[in-house]
Order: structure tokens, then C-alpha cells, then sequence
């Protein structure tokens, strides 16, 4: 057995448990899903700027609680994603 092959059998035993992102993984699910996140990161920050523009209502509750609804749930989020990608995948 050559040294690449043993290189590739040890590297694939020890991520036997983690989601393969190599070609024919799920690296495309995940670069979509990633994509779809910063869509809704720019829609969020351009509603709340516009909403806060807005001089003909008062909005700024509305404003307040999309921030607060931002920082608290959509940016933990990623950073979950984030860390749970780190922990659960590998490239092949």
C-alpha cells in the first residue's frame, strides 16, 4: 500500500463521523445556505435603515425590536452555523 493511499484511508477514518465537503459533498448546500444568510443580513440592515429614515411614521419601536430581534437571534445564529460547520466537516 503507498504512503497516499494509507495518508487517505488514515484521514478518512479519523473524519469517518463529519460531514464530507469535498467534491460530491454537501459544500454546495452549505456555500447556498451561507449565501441565503448574507441575503437576509443585507435586507435586515437596509429594512431597519430605511424604517428609521422614515419621517412620516414614528417607527422606532419597530426599529428597536428588529435590532434587538438581529442582534440577539440572527447573528448567534451564524455564529452557531459557524462553529458547527468548524466542529462537523471536512474536506476530502
Amino acid at each position: 500500500m503507498s504512503f497516499l493511499s494509507k495518508w487517505k484511508e488514515y484521514r478518512h477514518e479519523l473524519n469517518e463521523d463529519k460531514i464530507n465537503m469535498g467534491s460530491g459533498g454537501y459544500k454546495g448546500d452549505f456555500d447556498s445556505l451561507e449565501d441565503a444568510i448574507s441575503r437576509v443580513d443585507r435586507l435586515l440592515k437596509s429594512l431597519t435603515k430605511e424604517l428609521a429614515k422614515d419621517k412620516d411614521a414614528n417607527y422606532k419601536p419597530q426599529v428597536l425590536e428588529l435590532q434587538r430581534l438581529y442582534k440577539r437571534s440572527f447573528i448567534e445564529f451564524k455564529i452557531k452555523l459557524d462553529q458547527f460547520k468548524r466542529k462537523n466537516t471536512w474536506l476530502s
